[in-house]
């Protein structure tokens, strides 16, 4: 017999256990499935004999989602900072040299000739246009500056991020920022430098981080709120719609087949798990997650004596261009960025293998990568001895390719889940693999899950049948009225009476059922809006410090949400109004919607329909006006954000 839940959510690496973790703060009823024995994906903290190993990201970037999923979790205390000035370093030509990450030490840096030096210093006063169609990274660095940026500095560290090839990783759906930069300054240090100014306040470059006990303390902490919710072991083969809209899930657990049923289901999988769910519900947005492909990745660690390497290890690591001919991709140094990495007197190293460019070597035999791995960081760091311990473990998909067509396959995924209510997806080919971005992704598929429910549980909880012109209940009782009209005109006014009463009837039905659809319409608009990567985030700024600040999402296909809490009402039947305020000074701000918040507070505008102007659009405002709202601005905006 199948259990229903409010929501189900399959997966439970980072994207799903913080999507369903939302979820169950807000008071759903959710149940998480995972396959494996264990919940966190990738993540995964191993100690031995006094190291602590790492069996996929070393450490993370502390974005302000994660802060605050951190914060919420009382984790703070068990965070560990590496130093903020560790250097990097880039191998080249049999020596480590020092990664310029800033304008003066590029500049300053002997890695790189004049040439592109001068491409750099060029590029702030020459005004470029980035071409129509998707461009891969590897030509926009060329177009912009020169190969030698691409093989020394950008190669690398693309191969760090995403394990990827940058000439077929997709620079607007990889590196979003440099795309837009590009093309609303013409150039991407102008772009980005205007970028960063307008951020209100302005943003602080994400600290490295990771936990005293190792990175699997944030998925531990999170599967054990999630309790009874949270079921391993269970391997979803089949997913279907039942006659009530309602999805089942066919598992098996413990070689037993199990059955859930829910009008909610997010799929927080890999691209080609979630394909294969997909097949028969959802074949367009199945074919397309089958094409995005993963990176394999090998992750080898090697501990040593300390006494036994010759390098200082002062600093994160190293990467490694691809023309230098080894097959590490980059080594970080572990126990110089965090403590209980390793015992005293010992070091803890930790190298990438295989890639998109080298997929192969992911492959090769535990004994194998580690004897490759001792042999190439042998002479780049002084290596007297072989390893005193050492864990291997393989990913086949370890990190998604934002390959070139990258976003239209997200929006084609998008547009056919947008045709089965109540399906959603998150995961790390969404928004970048970052641990960060999973975390921000899975919480707004939570949100939107919220919304869908606060504004339409009518729509969800009682699918729509069939709506005829008028009920056949309806016809009937005129037919036995029209009959007792040969008997007596005086039951001809009741007659009338009554058939205008139950026409009335089923025509306050129809509208009300039509009302219900439309609602329904939008809370799914407003859930593609939330989710789909190409939305612009806009935060509206208080003028009051009292008043607490608003989201914005913009899509230029679907419209505009802006939502808050703790919003006060309005001064008498006053209302707020949305105002578009133009990048052209003579331009007057074009008038949207007008709203109130509800009487907790809780601000919520969908604009469904907003004029096409997100380009020629400085900033947002919102502005009290008199009920029914103004055409020309009245009042000094409450708050304003501007568009990046």
């Amino acid at each position: 017999m199948a259990t229903t839940h409010s929501v189900i959510v399959i997966g439970a690496g980072i994207s799903g256990l913080a999507c369903a973790y939302a979820l169950k703060k807000s008071g759903a009823d959710v149940l998480l499935l995972e396959s494996s024995p264990s919940p966190g994906g990738i993540i995964h903290s191993v100690k031995d004999g006094g190291f602590l190993f790492e069996t996929g990201p070393q450490s993370f970037s502390a974005t302000p989602a994660l802060n605050a999923l951190i914060n919420d979790l009382a984790l703070s205390d068990e965070l560990v900072a590496a130093p903020p000035r560790a250097p990097r370093y880039i191998f080249v030509n049999g020596q480590l040299r020092s990664a310029p990450l800033s304008p003066p030490a590029l500049l300053a840096s002997s890695l790189l000739g004049w040439p592109t030096k001068l491409s750099l210093l060029r590029e702030p006063f020459r005004k470029t246009v980035p071409p129509l169609g998707d461009e891969s990274i590897a030509d926009f660095v060329r177009r912009k500056f020169s190969p030698d940026l691409l093989d020394l500095l950008v190669g690398p560290f693309v191969s760090g991020i995403y394990a990827g090839n940058p000439e077929k990783l997709s620079l607007r759906a990889a590196f979003p920022q440099i795309h837009e930069a590009e093309q609303t300054a013409g150039s991407v240090i102008r772009g980005l430098k205007a970028a960063a100014k307008s951020k209100n306040p302005p943003g602080q470059k994400p600290t490295l981080v990771s936990f005293r006990n190792g990175n699997e303390t944030l998925t531990q902490a999170l599967s054990h709120f999630l309790g009874k919710s949270l079921r391993t072991g269970a391997h979803a083969t089949q997913i279907s719609r039942n006659s009530s809209n309602q999805f089942e899930i066919t598992t098996t657990i413990d070689s037993s087949s199990a059955q859930f049923r829910s009008p909610h289901l997010v799929l927080a999988t890999p691209a080609q798990i979630a394909a294969s769910l997909l097949r028969q519900l959802a074949p367009a947005a199945a074919q397309a997650l089958s094409q995005i492909e993963y990176a394999p990745v090998a992750v080898v660690s090697l501990a040593y004596r300390r006494a036994d390497v010759a390098h200082a290890l002062n600093g994160f690591g190293f990467l490694v261009p691809r023309a230098a001919g080894l097959r590490i991709l980059g080594t970080v140094w572990n126990s110089s960025l965090f403590p209980n990495r390793a015992p005293q007197d010992h070091v803890l190293l930790t190298c990438f293998l295989g890639g998109a460019t080298d997929p192969d070597t992911a492959s090769l035999s535990n004994s194998s990568l580690i004897d490759l791995a001792h042999r190439e960081l042998t002479p780049i760091l002084g290596l007297k001895a072989q390893p005193v311990a050492s864990r291997v473990t393989a990913h086949r998909q370890a990190i998604p390719q934002y390959n070139l067509g990258h976003l239209d396959r997200l929006a084609a995924i998008q547009s056919d889940i947008a045709k089965i209510p109540g399906l959603h997806l998150t995961g790390n080919y969404f928004r970048g693999p970052a641990v960060g971005a999973c975390v921000e992704h899975g919480q707004s598929v939570a949100e939107s899950i919220r919304i869908n429910a606060d504004r339409s549980e009518a729509a969800v909880s009682h699918p729509e049948k069939p709506l005829p012109g008028v009920p056949f209940w309806v016809w009937s009782a005129i037919v036995v009225l029209l009959v007792f009209t040969l008997y007596t005109s005086r039951e001809t006014i009741h007659l009338n009476k009554q058939i205008a009463e139950t026409t009335a009837q089923a025509n306050a039905e129809i509208a009300k059922r039509n009302q219900l659809k439309e609602r329904f319409a939008l809370a799914q608009r407003e859930a593609i809006i939330l989710t789909d990567p190409r939305t612009v985030k806009i935060t509206l700024t208080a003028e009051n410090e009292n008043l607490p600040d608003l989201k914005a999402m913009w899509h230029a296909k679907l419209g505009i949400v802006v939502a808050g809490q703790s919003v006060p009402m309005p001064q008498g039947n006053r209302t707020f109004q949305l105002w578009l305020i133009p990048k052209d000074s003579d331009a007057r701000p074009i008038p949207s919607l007008t709203w109130r918040p509800d009487a907790e507070g809780k601000f919520l505008l969908l604009v469904a329909n907003p004029p096409d102007a997100m380009e020629a659009t400085k900033s947002l405002a919102i502005t009290e006006e008199p009920a029914g709202g103004s055409q020309a601005l009245t009042t000094k905006p409450i708050w304003v954000g501007a568009i990046i």
